[in-house]
């Protein structure tokens, strides 16, 4: 029958020195204010995101109502320039003022396309909050990294915080040339 190998017992961990504890004691506090910070950040994104929905939804509502009313004072123009050039045989003028009033209203609502350039803008917004969302997000995790302490220290690695500023500066490049490209009108219109 052959021999069995010996058990051996785990080595002992070595005491904590006081170094050890303070650096765990560092390390737990960072952990927890990154934490705390990063939630803060993302309730607030959330929040100013929720904002400019709710706003961006009046604004669209109360151009609606807007161009609901421009129509119906167009069309309240033609009828009235129809009961006036009818009941008034000898003053033609006014029927025809009421008549080009009306007519201008609705070349105005149809031809300038409120409607259109509303949802334009409305989409705009929309997409410029989700890139700044994502820009926010970005600073986080880069915080998150560029604040992780170097092995044998508890101060952050200044290679990290290098990599994470130089990664920040080029996705704020990045997303200030996509907010220019789809976002600012072009100069051709």
């Amino acid at each position: 029958m052959p021999e069995e190998p010996p058990v051996t017992q785990p080595e002992p961990m070595p005491a904590m020195t006081p170094d050890m504890l303070f650096k765990q004691e560092l390390d737990k506090r960072v952990f927890a204010a990154n934490a705390t910070r990063a939630i803060e950040l993302s309730e607030y994104t959330l929040s100013i995101f929720k904002t400019t929905l709710d706003n961006a939804a009046k604004t669209y509502k109360r151009i609606t109502w807007m161009n609901y009313l421009m129509f119906l004072v167009g069309l309240g123009l033609f009828i009235t320039a129809a009961v006036y050039g009818v009941l008034a045989e000898d003053e033609k003028a006014y029927a025809f003022l009421f008549a080009g009033l009306g007519a201008a209203t609705f070349v105005a609502l149809f031809l300038t396309g409120p409607i259109e350039k509303t949802q334009t803008a409305l989409s705009n917004l929309v997409q410029a909050e989700v890139g700044f969302m994502n820009y926010f997000e970005q600073i986080t995790l880069w915080e998150t990294y560029a604040l992780r302490p170097q092995v044998d220290s508890p101060l952050p690695d200044s290679r990290n915080i290098e990599t994470a500023s130089a990664s920040l500066q080029q996705r704020t490049s990045e997303t200030l040339e996509l907010f220019q490209k789809y976002l600012e009108p072009s100069s051709g219109t």
